[in-house]
Parts: C-alpha cells; structure tokens; sequence
C-alpha cells in the first residue's frame, strides 16, 4: 500500500486547513485537543517533532512556536495527561485517565479526526498516511452521520452547535474501549450511533448542545467506570456529581449536614461500621450489624439518634440482622460471623400502639453455634412457607452450609434455646453458604455458596430436598442474594458486580444480564454489595461499597443502565469510607426514602429517593 510521506502532505494540509487556522503573531498555531470531554496536559506535537506549549494548564489550548507540518498527534506524558470530565479546567476525582492518540491535519485533535487518519492507514511512527484513504473516509464520515468536513476538522462538540458532531463524539469515545474497534466499519459505528442520538434527543432535547455534550460526558464516565473500562484519575477519591447531572444532588445529598447522620463509635480504617441494616419504617426503628460493634438500633425519625447498642461479645462482627414478631414479643436475629448467630428480644409490644416507646430495650435471649469447625454466620433469613404453614429461620453458615430451622413455636417472651432439633436439614446444604432468599411462591430457597454458585432447595414439603446447583456467568462467586414479593427475579452479587437470573417454580435459574461495579470488595469479612428493589421492579439500589451508591435502571434486565449515584463524605478510599447497605422505602402517600449504611457517617436518610436519579431518569420510581 503507497503511502505519502510529510513533505508531499503539505499541499492537501494547506488546502484542508487554511481556511479555519488560529496563526499567532509568531506564525504558529493554536489548537485543542479533545476526547470524551477536552485534554489537559497532553503532549502534542507535529510531524517534526516539535512540541506545543499549553498556554494555561486550566484550559483547552495549545500552540506551536512555529508552522508545524502535518499530522499532528497527541499523547498522554504517562503522569499528568487527564479527560477534564466534569469541565472544571482542575485535575479532580470526576476526571479520567486519557491513554488514547489523537491525529489530525488541523487545528483541532479530536477523535472524529483521529478516526479519519486511522481509516487511511496513519503510521503511529512517522505519521505517514494514504492521502487517498483518508479523502475517502472523510466523504464517509460526512455522508454518513451528516456532519459538514468543516465541524469534523475544525470543531469540538463545545463550540459546534450540531447534535450529530456530539453524537459522533460520544459514539468514537464508546467504540474505542472495545478491542475490536475499527475506526472504518461505518455501519458498525452506525448502531450506536443512533443509540446514542435517541438519548440525546429523548432527554436532553431542550439543552443546548454543548450542555448535552457534557452531561453526556459526564454520565458516560461514570457508566465506563463501572464497567471497568476506563480508570480515574485520582483513585483514592471520590468524585462529585455536578448539577447538570442532578440539580437536586448538590443541595440534598452531597453536602448532607451533620445533623442528617448517625455515627458509629467505630468508624476508623481498621474497625468498621454499619454493615447491614433492617428496617422498621412503622416503628422508626433500624436494627444495624454495625461490625465490631455487634448491632446497633436506632431512632430513624431524624436518623440521628442511636438508641442502644448490643456487643455481647467482643470477638463477634456483625454483618447481617433479621426480626420477627410473635404474639406480644419480637425476636431480632443477628448474624455476628464468629459467635454465630446471636438472639435479642423485647416483649411487651401489644400494650401499647406502635410506634414502640424507646424505652423497652432489647436484651440477650439466646444464641446458636454450628458444631462444624469453622465456621461463620455471614447471613440470616425469616420467611414462611406455603406449607404447613411453617415458619423458617435460614442460617448461612459458610462452611457448615445452610442451616434451616422451624421456629413457628418459637416464643419471643424470654430466654430462647435454638438447637439442632428445630434443623429440618440433617445434613448442610452448602458448602461455603454466604446468603440465602426464598422465592416469591415461598416454596424455593435459592443460596449463594461462594465459587460453587447457586443451590435451589424445595422447602414445600416437610423436609427440605436440593434441586439444583447452577455455576455463575463467568464461573463468579455467589455472596449475597435479593428478590422482592411478586418477582421472578433473582439479583446475585458477585465479586465483579450484580449478575441477574430469570426464575421458576422448579427452582432452575435462567441468566439475563449483569452490571458491574466499580466498588472493591474484600469477602474475607463478608464485604459484598446488597441491594434493594422498588416495588415497581425498576429501579435497583446498589451499596457499592467504596464506589458509593448506585441506582440501576432494571427495566430491561438484559441491559441495565446506571440512573443515580451518590457519594457521601468520602475524603479517601484507602480510609475505607463504605456504603454497604441501602434499603428503599415507599410510603402509601407516595414518598419515598432511602437508608444508607456507610462507615464515616454511620446511618443516613435520604427523604426523596428521587433527588439521586439523573435528569433523564427522573420517572424511574413512578
């Protein structure tokens, strides 16, 4: 294939490119350079080697001292080169990594002009390149996506007021993460092409464009994260959602007021806090397995008053809890990892009307301890079945399997002697057992047991009978599991994310889709993502542990969609500032709330959940 070397380039440069040049009074250029959003601190130089300055490192511009000879190309130093992804001129926690090359034979580096130079065969060495090839992809480009050779060359989606140019923009950004981008395969770029122009025109329709391009920018970033494709600029901090994302984040939720949280007494990097919680909204209680400090329990009327704590044993970690009434008493169970699982009570409840005065306290009733070496209670579970009318206590005990228990004769009043002759399993199902969820029909029991994957368990008969065991997408583990009333869907959470599964009554599993997080996880202590469902099965809450919340659009769970995200008070990531809990509540008036489990803050409550949905997400809870 010919190729036409630098010197002979210049007649087509200079056609291309004279009519649009920004000389400076020195005969240089000024130019700028951007991706998915503008470059800061890249390197860019042209054809001889002569490099451009940044006139102010704040700002998208560069210049050459002198002429430069075409093409010109743009790198990362490998240090400081960043995406200013949130538009703010300063390298912050919103920004992302650029490790891309640009091309161009104009004044402007973009990947519009990068992928015309790609179809013609640019030689990443010395810039050679088929003038042919490239006269033929800017035809192409133009014919097919409507954007004038004038917008392509010598336009950023900031200063072109043409959709399509943004459109483009973002669709070459997306392409390019994948390994088998070709920047000439039009029709393959065609596709999400109009994926993306749909979104910009459902949504942002009554923006301008280069604030479409933004919030498009911004919220891509975010998608790309979590997906693992792209990294972050500063690793060790978190970002901030900008308004154009959320006009209501900044005022309710970014800077939440001290006065809007509760903190554990444990909140450093080595001691934890506030790992799971179970809400009780009528009587504006939360029982929280709070780590080291075993269970807290809590006021959640202004969520700033913690009303008891329980730590009955020092060598316990609380990491999940469970309650149930009984008659005049109720019954809070607590998974509390090495004294297993551990038993409070509080009676009296039916001489009074709820909410329940905080002045009965909940005291020490019982415990149970598995005989197998080992083991450790990660999670606990109540539930009734459809057969006679038992009552269930499922006891995840890693190593010793699931435990199930009938407590229908379970008394709450006083001292409670939970023992191996309330097992309806002889024998451990399981042999890593994280969690466990019963099904909608109440008749299935689906179990997460680590690298083994799920296990379905028939409990509608007096004994429970194994189904089945089904290996993960990916052969992931199986840590914790989530399915709300009337649902057929399972949510499993793995070390990658949140993988979705299709069920039946003949507890087979059938995989939809997945969506992976940016959250890390360290399973060695149960960190796992948890998750809550709106009643309308659309809208997925996602702990995310040290990437903060999400909410996930699950409305076609093949294909789930970030919609919100929250960050609360997270000075570092290496400080371990979790959220590791979330629970939705919906109110018949049509509120709704959201509590948030998090290290550095304890317990937090949101009185809107629909302050957290991005601008074209806002009817997802409706």
């Amino acid at each position: 294939m010919k190729k036409i070397l630098h010197v002979s380039l210049l007649l087509l440069t200079s056609i291309i490119f004279l009519s649009c040049s920004e000389d400076d009074n020195s005969g240089g250029l000024r130019l700028q350079v951007y991706s998915q959003a503008p470059v800061l601190r890249a390197v860019v130089k042209d054809a001889r080697g002569q490099i451009a300055i940044q006139e102010n490192l704040s700002e998208n511009l560069y210049s050459f001292t002198s002429s430069p000879v075409f093409p010109l190309v743009a790198m990362s130093n490998a240090k400081d080169t960043f995406i200013d992804v949130d538009f703010d001129g300063n390298r912050s926690a919103s920004d992302i990594v650029f490790n891309d090359t640009l091309y161009s034979i104009s004044n402007v580096l973009s990947l519009a002009t990068t992928a015309l130079l790609e179809s013609a065969d640019i030689n990443s060495t010395t810039l050679d390149y088929n003038v042919t090839k490239y006269k033929d992809a800017l035809s192409q480009y133009t014919h097919a996506f409507s954007i004038s050779s004038d917008d392509i060359l010598h336009k950023t989606p900031l200063q072109s007021k043409k959709i399509n140019l943004a459109v483009l923009t973002d669709t070459l950004y997306d392409a390019r993460q994948s390994v088998d981008f070709n920047a000439s395969d039009i029709d393959g770029l065609d596709e999400k092409f109009n994926t993306v122009y749909n979104f910009y025109n459902e949504y942002l329709n009554t923006k301008e464009v280069a604030e479409a391009a933004r919030y498009y920018a911004f919220y891509n970033a975010l998608n790309l994260l979590d997906k693992k494709k792209i990294i972050r600029s500063q690793q060790n901090t978190m970002p901030s959602i900008p308004a154009r994302l959320n006009s209501d984040y900044k005022d309710n939720i970014e800077n939440l007021p001290s006065s809007a949280m509760l903190s554990s007494e444990y909140n450093g990097a080595s001691n934890l806090a506030y790992w799971a919680m179970k809400v009780d909204d009528i009587n504006d209680i939360a029982y929280i397995a709070s780590g080291n400090d075993g269970m807290d329990v809590v006021d959640i009327t202004s969520a700033t008053q913690r009303l008891q704590n329980l730590d009955d044993n020092l060598s316990g970690f609380g990491t999940s809890v469970e309650y149930m009434d009984r008659n005049n008493s109720r019954c809070i169970f607590l998974a509390d990892q090495e004294n297993q699982l551990v038993i409070y009570g509080i009676w009296g409840l039916d001489s009074i009307k709820p909410p329940y005065p905080h002045e009965y306290p909940h005291e020490l009733i019982g415990n149970y301890r598995s005989t197998t070496a080992g083991a450790k209670t990660f999670d606990v579970d109540y539930t009734r079945t459809n057969a006679n009318n038992m009552e269930l206590l499922l006891v995840s005990n890693t190593t010793a399997g699931l435990e199930i228990f009938d407590i229908r004769d379970m008394d709450c009043n006083g001292s409670v002697d939970l023992n191996d002759s309330h097992r309806l399993n002889s024998s451990a199902i399981g042999s890593d057992t994280h969690s466990s969820v019963v099904a909608s029909n109440q008749k299935i029991i689906y179990i997460a047991d680590g690298a083994n994957g799920l296990i379905s368990v028939d409990i509608s008969g007096s004994q429970p009978v194994e189904l089945n065991a089904s290996l993960l997408t990916n052969n992931e583990k199986a840590y914790n599991l989530h399915m709300v009333p009337n649902s057929n869907e399972l949510y499993v959470s793995t070390d990658n994310g949140i993988q979705i599964y299709n069920t039946d009554n003949t507890g087979r599993i059938v995989y939809r889709g997945l969506y992976v997080t940016e959250g890390s996880r360290a399973n060695v202590l149960g960190e796992t993502l948890r998750v809550s469902l709106s009643q309308n099965h659309r809208a997925l809450f996602v702990a995310d542990i040290t990437a903060g919340m999400k909410i996930i659009d699950v409305t076609d769970s093949k294909n789930p969609e970030l919609c919100g995200s929250a960050y609360f008070s997270a000075l570092n990531i290496v400080q371990r500032s979790a959220v590791r809990d979330v629970t939705l509540v919906e109110h018949d008036d049509g509120s709704k709330q959201v509590y948030v489990a998090n290290d550095s803050n304890g317990l937090i409550r949101i009185e809107d959940a629909r302050d957290l949905l991005f601008e074209h997400c806002k009817g997802l809870l409706d």
